[in-house]
């Protein structure tokens, strides 16, 4: 996070910096949370646990125009065809 006051202070390169960064920042912490979630299902699956995978596109599809209204109005900052992207 950072004051958008303070972010338009810099210029463009430190910007450019900045925003590098978070996204290389992102993609670690994405991929660190995916490593131990792995980890996480299959020690449950040893320890006898069943895995179901949900439909994913079938709770989107339910969802869509209650997630289409929250990008609009409250999650401005991107949209979701972004969000699916990642």
């Amino acid at each position: 996070m950072i004051n958008k006051k303070f972010f338009e202070t810099l210029s463009r390169a430190e910007q450019e910096m900045i925003k590098k960064a978070a996204r290389e920042a992102i993609e670690w912490a994405t991929n660190k949370v995916k490593s131990e979630e792995t980890q996480l299902l299959v020690d449950l699956q040893k320890k006898g646990m069943r895995v179901i995978l949900p439909d994913a596109e079938s709770f989107r599809e339910k969802g869509k125009v209650a997630v289409e209204e929250l990008f609009k109005k409250q999650w401005t900052v991107t949209t979701w065809p972004e969000v699916l992207a990642q």
